[in-house]
């Protein structure tokens, strides 16, 4: 799920930046020891949270979350029943400055090292969390329910595994250049393809990956995370939350007490908004030609063939193809822009509307239409 933090509760200092809700993550995680055994596997970490893992801004992904209007809120009571089944999309977000995302980037590698080193603090944020749940239904704010898998029991169990957790060490806050340039490449691929698979349009594995690089010691791992949020700690609790992933696999990658490396990487991706890659080693060791070439190079070619065609819905208004951000409303789908109150054409995402006559309104509109 997608997990509301703050970063006070951590006593962590951030730079301020305006935050859009998470759209959720697909995380996925996998792992590898050096003896050549995979320890632990989920493809795609999209198992559980239905094959699109990070709650993409709705095209109704296969994420396990979906984000609707919240009828709580005053609405014409003709209008809840509609409000109800409305399914919102969070706001679009502008792609991140490459100052941003480096800096993000940093964000997760000290909330990684933080959740490691305080389980207990982590414990008070999701327990604030807890009276947000009616159900399934996690209320982010006034209009806005983030639909989980799980409801409360992947947080409960997350609070459980954090309570009887030892604190182990932090990371390493270097975001370490080769273990960087592997996660980079993935990220790059899938963003191009689409996938949200831990192999690589090229066939490689993680380990494979990061051994273009360098060489890894004793374990390595990776995570994967999609969505739209742009705060480093929001991405590492919704990892640990693990909502709709039985094996919490997230979860307990980053919590592997071995790890101390990290290279961390933060892109664009074509269905799902943004891409978070997280791979971790005990240890790494460069080498320093092959980094000199890739940097001068670019990352590996994708291959083309595997690049998954968007089955784009059509707007309801417009009739163009609904890439990104999808609302979902009795009356059909829209474009975040094209959902608006037939009467005043302001735009009603997020907020409660009603429905008139056959006529979709705000809610001023439908107070005026009864006198």
């Amino acid at each position: 799920m997608g997990a509301i933090s703050n970063y006070h509760d951590l006593d962590i200092e951030f730079p301020n930046r305006d935050v859009s809700i998470p759209k959720r993550r697909q995380p996925s995680s996998t792992y590898r020891n050096n003896q050549d055994s995979v320890i632990s596997a989920r493809k795609n970490s999209s198992i559980s949270p239905r094959k699109d893992s990070s709650l993409t801004p709705r095209t109704r992904h296969h994420g396990s979350s979906s984000y609707r209007n919240n009828q709580e809120d005053g609405s014409p009571r003709s209008s809840r029943k509609n409000l109800k089944k409305a399914d919102t999309a969070p706001p679009e977000i502008e792609p991140l400055t490459p100052e941003e995302i480096e800096k993000v980037e940093q964000e997760v590698i000290l909330a990684l090292s933080l959740v490691r080193r305080y389980p207990l603090k982590v414990v008070k944020i999701l327990e604030k969390q807890l009276s947000r749940f009616n159900g399934n239904d996690f209320y982010l704010g006034p209009g806005q329910i983030l639909v989980t898998r799980e409801g409360k029991r992947a947080v409960k169990d997350a609070i459980k595994f954090l309570k009887e957790q030892e604190p182990i060490s932090k990371l390493s806050s270097k975001n370490v250049l080769g273990m960087k340039l592997a996660a980079e490449d993935h990220v790059f691929d899938n963003g191009t393809t689409g996938s949200q698979e831990h192999e690589g349009s090229d066939g490689s594995k993680p380990y494979e990956r990061i051994e273009r690089y360098g060489t890894w010691e004793k374990n390595c791992g990776e995570c994967l995370w999609y969505g739209e949020s742009k705060k480093g700690l929001e991405m590492v609790i919704d990892l640990i939350v693990d909502d709709g992933v039985p094996d919490r696999s997230h979860r307990h990658c980053i919590f592997t007490p071995c790890y101390k490396m990290v290279g961390v990487k933060i892109g664009q991706h074509r269905s799902m908004g943004m891409m978070l890659c997280i791979d971790f080693a005990a240890g790494f060791e460069s080498i320093k030609e092959n980094i000199h070439v890739r940097l001068h190079k670019g990352p590996p070619p994708v291959d083309t063939s595997k690049i998954q065609k968007l089955k784009a819905p059509k707007c309801s208004h417009c009739k163009h193809p609904i890439v990104g951000a999808v609302l979902k409303a009795p009356q059909g789908q829209f474009h975040l822009k094209c959902f608006n109150c037939d009467t005043c054409e302001a735009n009603l995402n997020g907020v409660p509307f009603g429905i008139v006559n056959g006529l979709t309104m705000c809610k001023s509109c439908v107070k005026n239409s009864r006198g």
